[in-house]
């Protein structure tokens, strides 16, 4: 009886120090799941803090995204080796389903006093790494090493379909992004590309240097378009000018030789004492000078003015003269 009464006082000390409970803290970007005695605390917990009660024991779960950089060297199609380095960014998902399967698959490492951890690299290493690794190889290898580039898009989308394909429904962690840097090709794809860019910029500068003297030549195809109208219009003009000087002399002969006696009058007067005789009134040509126009009126008022005059009687014939 003694020895009952002996070990009663420790043993509600015992039972006091278990009933005593604390606080710990889930980090941001993390989630939080507590283990008690007899197995998992139901629910996930977000950030923030949670009680735990004498052995409980918090796990946290890094739960935001997470980059990881792998190393390739994958020979493709050409059988030529092309290096790179693929970046793949990945988390856990959101559903509770989902974090709670990790929590009883992942083994969480404890460091120092906080609590037990399972980070991104664990994550990345048994779930998304077996998968996104080989679904890269499959992609990048059925190309040459000259289209790499010019598909990189395209690469990427294919990649990242494949990795949710072959990761099933319960997988607990998705891909969410997947990209290449310092892409390495094969020293003769390089040179490939250059001159193969060389060539599409001489292209563009040819192209560009037959715009600029196409658009030249039509500029000077406009220019003697329009010097042709004008030169056009121009003789037009002479002609229809010569057309009605020919009509009105055609119909007032006497002006034209009367304006040429008057030029043969004002040459005969100029200091140089040059008599003019017209090559009509020589008697070359097609008509006299005497026979022009001019002269036969002249005549013919002469001739009418002569007819109006009276008759002079003529002495009679046989008749004797008278002396003085």
């Amino acid at each position: 009886m003694k020895c009952w009464f002996g070990f009663g006082p420790a043993l509600l000390a015992l039972g006091m120090l278990s009933s005593i409970g604390c606080t710990e803290q889930i980090p941001q970007g993390h989630v939080g799941k507590v283990l008690t005695a007899s197995g998992w605390k139901e629910g996930v917990a977000e950030s923030g803090y949670v009680a735990c009660w004498g052995r409980d024991e918090l796990y946290v779960l890094a739960a935001s995204d997470a980059s990881h950089t792998e190393q390739l060297n994958v020979l493709c199609a050409d059988k030529l080796n092309f290096r790179c380095e693929l970046v793949v960014v990945s988390r856990p998902k959101s559903d509770e389903a989902s974090r709670d399967a990790v929590f009883l698959r992942v083994q969480a490492e404890k460091t120092g006093s906080g609590p037990a951890k399972i980070n991104a690299q664990q994550l990345y290493d048994v779930y998304v790494k077996p998968v996104v690794i080989p679904a890269t190889y499959d992609v990048v290898s059925k190309r040459c090493t000259d289209q790499i580039g010019e598909e990189m898009a395209e690469i990427r989308r294919e990649i990242i379909e494949l990795c949710r394909e072959r990761m099933s429904a319960e997988t607990p962690v998705e891909v969410r992004l997947i990209d290449f840097t310092n892409t390495d090709y094969p020293e003769m794809v390089t040179q490939a590309n250059e001159a193969r860019k060389k060539k599409e910029i001489d292209i563009e500068i040819a192209r560009s240097e037959a715009a600029i003297e196409e658009a030249k030549a039509e500029g000077r195809l406009r220019a003697a378009s329009k010097e042709y109208q004008a030169k056009l219009l121009e003789a037009k003009m002479i002609v229809d000018s010569n057309r009605i000087i020919g009509e009105s002399l055609s119909e007032n002969p006497l002006f034209l030789y009367w304006h040429q006696i008057k030029v043969y009058g004002e040459a005969a007067a100029g200091p140089n004492n040059v008599f003019i005789v017209p090559y009509e009134a020589l008697g070359g040509g097609d008509r006299s000078f005497l026979d022009s126009p001019l002269e036969r009126a002249s005549l013919e008022r002469a001739q009418a003015s002569a007819a109006a005059a009276p008759e002079i009687a003529s002495p009679a014939a046989g008749a004797p003269e008278q002396n003085d």
